[in-house]
């Protein structure tokens, strides 16, 4: 595969002072080969051929290695002189080479470097981009690379690795004929396509010269057959010394992964001879069957390798399986995996340039390195909902009179007076929010309703109110979730007879394949988790419900995990037609964790994190063992006495050792039976608390519901468990027991720690969660935020190791690789906004901020529109409710009181055909459709504006620039005080972001002449004068110990008093955007 090691700034004289000893004796090592120079700018340039150790160092000090002479005109600042690009062959691939005889050996090697070379040419067409114009909104084409390779035979560890560095300037020749930096994110961006290409070329010349047969490509790499599974690991001392240390002292990040491997780094050994490095090689094969003659046998003549299988269809279900758009990219490692014995390069690319050229994908969009596409049916599905849902307002769908719905708010508490009654301002704003949603949802009759609220908001609560308004009403009321277990809750908690979206459609599906109406007619059906709902699923539901004329319900929260196949439509549904929002949360007991969950779903991770660990809630260790060994005894503390405690983390790998850790305190502890029954590779006891994960409908088992094994009988495989719900008890044997799901899971996993997708839904006393490599801002969100009373994230943030081959790693720490990671925003969006976002990325702040006004006067209109829309909407609802009364009077009456009722009854329904004809002429200022979109666009742009800001704010903490230093000063150690001056910034960047302030010596530039412009400029320069006065008092003070130690005897203390506002950073876009 393809490695990239950025050589980081500062690094150069590092680097240079070796070469005066030989850089080149790591990149050279004994019996290695040349450096050769590769790519389009060194041809250019006139290199070929072997690369001296003077035209190195003129390479990474930015000079022309031919001349000497500098390569750009002026100084430019560059983050660091270039890249290392490693490609590594397959370890098979690697012992072929080692134990061939001199022709295999030959050909390996040049199927290695055709590899190589195809590579890094797809790099140079599409990754090689340099940037123009102001801020480097413009892209140029650079296919320039400089490129010094040098091929290795061996690991650190002495054991066969064949592979290849290329030394990549950071200076390449744009199309304007200017030198200037690579685009790295380009570069980043494309690592693994061009890794799997090179992979694939590899196989192909392989397949090709020497016959050879594959295994299965997974993540873009195969093995040779034959070539079994222990030989390979025998020859991976490398990679066991790094996944040792990887385990000891990591944290799974890239930057641990490269920790990690520098501090196993171990000078080459060159003093070995070839024969004798050999002679290791023949004792260890030896041991595992591995012999020259096992390769003879492997090896025969060369062989056509198949034509790329390029079938449009199965290209696109593969790459809208996960996600609703792609790009060309990922279309070339779809390609790749499909030809497990390879295919040339160019075969491969002209392969996804016809599947991109097919009626079948759309274009929706472009990247600097290329072009976001999706297929048309996709994106028929997101428009025909979306325009449906637009056509679909005010269509008397699930209208409830007001006055019924007001008397059921006010018996469930959810009324004004009862709101004002609260002494918690907090469960006052919940209260409020929740008796919002049930109007909302019960008096508007949109046909489509989609509401968005945060973890904790009572939105289950409110959806128990609007269910008996509905029922009232003479509606009948369903509903559908992602699973049995979700859709068991929302049952039991609202009464609305509830089913998983799959059950539910199949039962939709089979009543219309008779004939029948899927749903009674006017039905409502509410979906909640709308978030984690695939794209086709829910526009199959879509057309049930519209089939019997009903309403669809949607609520959900895309701050947390997102759909696992094509998804996205519920936010962009939601930002166009949301009809209430409920921001506010009341799970959590203390205030500064709501808070710190509100700055983590809404981008600021850093000023979360920085927080949560002033509250005794980020834990942080040196290395991973230290890390879960806390995790656990934290978790044990908790749970030992009763509460319901759970640890979370990412991977199954990670859940299964932590799941280990937590038996072994069972067992020690005495809480587990003796005799034990195994269910896949685990073993169960009684005692244990465990989860299902297959469905069992007739024994009442869901999948991820919990139990306690209470009883095991381990002569015919049984366990008795029981639920820890609602303590209903099942047995399961061995046909349950030794099931799987269809991703090859087994049936039954210990439950002492999770998944966050199988925590997701569910509300715990105590959560301890483990933050692992690709944490992000959705998944971070779902897990802290099952916490009522205890919230922590346990961390490796350790020092760093200065190699001494190549100099420290890099300059990032892996404190803040993780609070990035916690900011980076991985929801998914739909196909339709995807191509406007990418639009948006393209343009500058300035013509940003300026179609954000442009869309003001729209938004005024909108509102305007809405209100009066309102009004006969509530018009309609009242007449159609005293209609209602009516005829039930009318029902009950005696005969003498008809002839007045019937009066009454013709008045009534002339009261309601006259409200609906008002509503049905009412003349919008513009189309609901394209007020949608308008809504849209205010919020993709609001958060590419955001997403900017933040940038930049990073940047600033990293090195302030003057006009920050000179009103805030330097960033504060104090971590309060650090993220009231990060909050400080934030204004600054906002203020400077709206009004394009340029000014590199004062923060908001001179004072304004517009009046408005100058009320905020000053009130704005009042306040920062303020902070920085607060800042100045808080570093000042004593310091406090604010941050737990490993070795905890009891409960995280929380803030005594919290100043929200003080850490607030300024508004923008927030987690759950206002509808409307």
């Amino acid at each position: 595969m393809l490695s990239i090691g950025k050589l980081a700034a500062g690094q150069e004289a590092y680097y240079l002072g070796k070469v005066a000893e030989g850089i080149e004796d790591y990149y050279v090592g004994g019996g290695e080969a040349e450096g050769r120079w590769t790519g389009s700018g060194a041809a250019a340039l006139g290199l070929e051929g072997s690369v001296s150790s003077d035209q190195l160092q003129a390479m990474l000090a930015a000079k022309n290695p031919v001349t000497g002479q500098p390569l750009q005109d002026r100084e430019q600042t560059m983050n660091g002189p270039g890249f290392d690009l490693t490609f590594s062959a397959p370890k098979s691939v690697s012992l072929l080479w080692a134990f061939g005889d001199d022709q295999v050996r030959s050909r390996v090697i040049a199927a290695h470097e055709a590899a190589v070379d195809q590579a890094l040419g797809h790099l140079e067409r599409h990754a090689a981009l340099a940037r123009r114009g102001a801020g480097g909104g413009t892209f140029l084409q650079a296919p320039n690379l400089i490129g010094a390779a040098y091929r290795h035979r061996t690991s650190r560890a002495g054991d066969p690795q064949l592979h290849t560095h290329v030394l990549v300037s950071k200076l390449v020749k744009a199309g304007d004929g200017r030198w200037t930096c690579l685009h790295s994110p380009s570069l980043y961006a494309n690592a693994k396509t061009a890794g799997f290409l090179y992979q694939a070329e590899l196989r192909d010349q392989l397949t090709r010269t020497l016959g050879v047969r594959w295994g299965e490509v997974l993540r873009g790499t195969a093995s040779i057959e034959g070539i079994e599974e222990p030989a390979e690991a025998i020859f991976s001392r490398r990679r066991s010394e790094i996944e040792a240390a990887q385990a000891a002292s990591g944290t799974g990040t890239r930057a641990s992964w490269q920790s990690s491997t520098l501090e196993t780094r171990k000078a080459k050994n060159t003093d070995l001879e070839a024969g004798e490095l050999e002679a290791d090689w023949i004792e260890r094969a030896a041991t595992v069957g591995l012999t020259p003659e096992t390769i003879r046998q492997l090896v025969g003549p060369g062989r056509e390798t198949p034509p790329v299988p390029a079938d449009p269809a199965v290209l696109t279900r593969r790459v809208t399986e996960q996600a609703s758009h792609f790009e060309r990219r990922d279309i070339i490692q779809t390609l790749c995996e499909l030809a497990p014995e390879g295919a040339p390069v160019p075969e491969i690319e002209q392969a996804a340039d016809r599947f991109l050229d097919t009626e079948t994908v759309v274009r929706i969009g472009d990247v600097p390195w290329g072009s976001i596409h999706t297929t048309r049916e996709i994106l028929e599905l997101e428009r025909g909902f979306l325009d449906a849902t637009a056509d679909g307002q005010d269509a008397g769908r699930g209208l409830v009179a007001p006055s019924r719905t007001d008397a059921i708010l006010a018996a469930r508490g959810l009324d004004q007076h009862t709101e004002n009654e609260q002494a918690d301002p907090q469960l006052r704003s919940v209260i409020a929010q929740q008796r919002k949603m049930v109007q909302a949802v019960t008096g508007g009759g949109d046909a489509v309703a989609a509401i968005a609220g945060v973890a904790g908001a009572g939105k289950t609560h409110a959806l128990a109110a609007a269910h008996e308004a509905w029922r009232a009403e003479g509606y009948p009321v369903l509903g559908a979730c992602a699973s049995w277990q979700a859709a068991d809750v929302l049952a039991a908690s609202t009464g609305i007879p509830t089913k998983s979206i799959a059950s539910r459609l199949a039962e939709f599906d089979n009543a219309t394949s008779r004939g029948h109406l899927a749903l009674p007619k006017g039905a409502v059906l509410v979906v909640d988790e709308a978030a984690t709902v695939d794209t086709r699923d829910l526009v199959r539901l879509h057309e049930h419900v519209e089939q019997a004329e009903g309403k669809l319900v949607l609520i959900g929260d895309y701050d947390q995990l997102q759909a696992i196949g094509a998804g996205g439509l519920f936010r962009a549904t939601y930002e166009r037609h949301g009809i209430a929002t409920m921001p506010h949360s009341y799970r959590q007991q203390q205030q500064v964790d709501r808070h710190i969950l509100e700055l983590i779903s809404t981008g600021h991770g850093t000023e979360a994190l920085n927080l949560l660990r002033t509250t005794n809630g980020v834990i942080v260790a040196n290395n991973g063992t230290e890390r879960d060994q806390a995790l656990v005894a934290d978790w044990w503390q908790s749970f030992s006495t009763g509460n319901d405690a759970v640890m979370l983390a990412q991977t199954n790998t990670a859940v299964a050792e932590l799941n280990t850790l937590a038996r072994a305190l069972m067992a020690d502890h005495n809480r587990l039976g003796t005799e034990t029954v195994q269910a896949g590779d685990a073993n169960f006891a009684a005692g244990d608390l465990v989860v299902t994960r297959i469905n069992d409908h007739r024994a009442g088992i869901r999948n991820l519901q919990r139990w306690q094994v209470v009883e095991t009988n381990a002569e015919v495989r049984e366990l008795r468990l029981r639920s820890i719900d609602d303590t209903h008890e099942v047995t399961v044997g061995a046909s349950y027991l030794d099931a799987t799901t269809r991703h090859d899971r087994p049936s039954l996993q210990h439950g002492y720690a999770v998944t966050g997708h199988t925590a997701q839904g569910t509300t715990r006393a105590a959560v301890f969660a483990q933050a692992e490599a690709g944490i992000y801002r959705q998944w971070a969100t779902t897990a802290l935020s099952r916490a009522k009373e205890e919230m922590c994230l346990y961390a490796v943030v350790g020092e760093e190791p200065i190699d001494l081959e190549t100099g420290p790693a890099h300059n990032r720490t892996d404190w803040d690789d993780l609070t990035a990671s916690v900011s980076r925003d991985a929801a998914e969006t739909s196909a339709v906004d995807e191509g406007l976002r990418a639009e948006l990325s393209q343009l500058g702040d300035t013509s940003l901020t300026h179609r954000l006004h442009s869309l003001d006067h729209a938004d005024e209109q909108a509102a305007a529109d809405k209100a009066a829309r309102d009004r006969l909407t509530r018009r309609l609802a009242d007449a159609k409710g005293e209609l209602r009364d009516i005829e039930t009077e009318t029902e009950q009456a005696p005969a003498a009181l008809w002839r007045q009722l019937t009066q009454r009854q013709t008045a009534a329904s002339d009261r309601v055909a006259h409200a609906q004809a008002d509503l049905d002429e009412f003349k919008p200022f513009d189309s609901p459709s394209r007020r949608a979109e308008q809504k849209a666009e205010r919020t993709l742009i609001e958060r590419e504006l955001q997403t900017r800001r933040q940038a930049q704010v990073t940047a600033d903490r990293t090195k302030p620039p003057e006009y920050i230093t000179a009103t805030l000063g330097t960033p504060p150690t104090d971590p309060l005080a650090r993220a009231m001056w990060i909050k400080s910034v934030d204004q600054v960047e906002r203020y400077r972001q709206l009004h394009s302030v340029a000014s590199k010596t004062t923060a908001l530039g001179h004072e304004p002449t517009d009046p408005k412009q100058k009320a905020e400029w000053r009130k704005l320069t009042g306040k920062l004068a303020d902070r920085q006065k607060e800042i100045t008092q808080l570093e000042n003070a004593t310091p406090t110990t604010r941050e737990r130690t490993l070795t905890k005897t009891a409960g995280p203390q929380r803030a005594e008093s919290f100043d929200k506002a003080a850490c607030q950073p300024e508004p923008s876009v927030p987690a759950i955007s206002q509808p409307g």
